[in-house]
């Protein structure tokens, strides 16, 4: 829930800007998720405590964030894409990719409150494991440096060495791989299309 504005009726009137509802009557709407809401705490203490705990590795404010937008886009990388590996690597996490519309320009901000639900559930998984399993997980999935980072991504130093440990894919002039029109989709892509439009069509009767 996010008050976006204040209506001056009988009194000041916070109204969520997803759902309309008062957010004076915040007994009735659905509790946030308990991993959603601790990353929004781990969030706070790692701006007043100036650091705090990241993959178990105590980390400075900036360099915690910066951890957190990094592993957000490769969350939402997941999302909108079939790499194999990627999602071999986030299985083996524990971690759900969150159902999102495939818009890579939309700022988390931007977001529907469910959609930055089930994103912030999936990042606190992976904020609150440790370095050395995702050195491991990563390694046993078969993930590439660029399946890891996208080209021109930032990455912060806390994966450097992770990153140098991947094998390295880097290919010049790549072909784009071409479905074969004549041959059915995979059933993971179907279902994928399927919560997609589902998402979409949820969107367009609010």
């Amino acid at each position: 829930m996010e008050p976006h504005r204040l209506q001056a009726e009988d009194g000041l009137v916070a109204v969520c800007a997803s759902c309309k509802g008062d957010l004076r009557n915040v007994d009735d709407l659905t509790p946030c998720s308990d991993d959603a809401l601790a990353f929004q705490n781990a969030g706070d203490d790692a701006v007043r405590d100036g650091k705090n705990l990241f993959m178990a590795q105590r980390t400075e404010t900036d360099a915690w964030f910066a951890g957190s937008s990094f592993l957000i886009s490769l969350l939402r990388r997941a999302n909108r894409s079939n790499t194999e590996a990627l999602h071999v690597f986030l299985g083996r996490m524990g971690v759900v990719i969150p159902e999102l519309l495939p818009d890579p320009g939309t700022g988390v901000e931007l977001l529907s409150a469910s959609e930055r639900q089930l994103l912030l559930d999936a990042l606190w998984k992976l904020i609150k494991t440790d370095l050395a399993d995702v050195s491991t997980h990563l390694e046993a999935s078969g993930i590439t440096r660029q399946g890891f980072v996208s080209k021109g991504e930032q990455m912060p130093d806390s994966f450097a060495e992770i990153y140098a440990q991947l094998p390295d894919n880097a290919k010049s002039h790549r072909k784009p791989v071409i479905r074969d029109p004549s041959q059915p989709r995979s059933r993971h892509e179907v279902m994928r299309m399927w919560r997609r439009l589902q998402r979409k069509l949820e969107m367009q009767q609010r």
